[in-house]
């Protein structure tokens, strides 16, 4: 059976229904099929750890004896995923897709959001599903509507993880 997702889903869920947080790597597998393109731990811990279908990569974190998706990240540049069991429908997500464009985007599909920067001083949007989009931002001197789209993604973050409290909203 054929996986599909869309862009506007994930964006307002935080997830993809087929592939929810915690899913154990087996069990996404036998629904997804397997990759040609993946990621292990290390050269010495050879468990997978990311998993990459198209323009959508899947990551994966040890749980007990179990490896379970922890994170997704969407990478606009990368041509949308063929792959027999599993689609992705981008639909406005698109290369050099800008600062502007994406706001223009979210409000155009009914997706409540916040602009804000995070502590590392980039600008970052966060989706009511609690998706973030990452920019291009290094030039300071071009308005931040100019900034082009990196990638999007979500995590699942542990409590104690230094990442949690990343965001300072303007």
């Amino acid at each position: 059976m054929k996986q599909a997702e869309n862009l506007i889903d994930f964006l307002k869920n935080g997830e993809f229904k087929s592939a929810p947080f915690g899913i154990e790597q087996a069990q996404f597998i036998k629904k997804f099929g397997k990759s040609n393109c993946f990621l292990t731990i290390s050269k010495k811990d050879k468990r997978i750890s990311l998993l990459k279908y198209g323009m959508v990569e899947f990551y994966f974190k040890p749980c007990d004896r179990q490896m379970v998706l922890n994170g997704v990240m969407i990478q606009p540049n990368i041509l949308p995923c063929k792959w027999l069991r599993y689609s992705f429908e981008a639909l406005w997500l698109k290369t050099n897709l800008n600062y502007g464009e994406v706001l223009k985007n979210l409000s155009e599909s009914d997706i409540a959001f916040n602009e804000g920067i995070d502590m590392l001083d980039q600008h970052i949007i966060d989706s009511e599903g609690e998706v973030r989009f990452y920019f291009h931002d290094e030039d300071k001197s071009i308005p931040k509507e100019r900034f082009i789209l990196n990638k999007i993604g979500k995590f699942e973050l542990e409590s104690h993880s230094p990442f949690k409290n990343l965001l300072k909203v303007k």
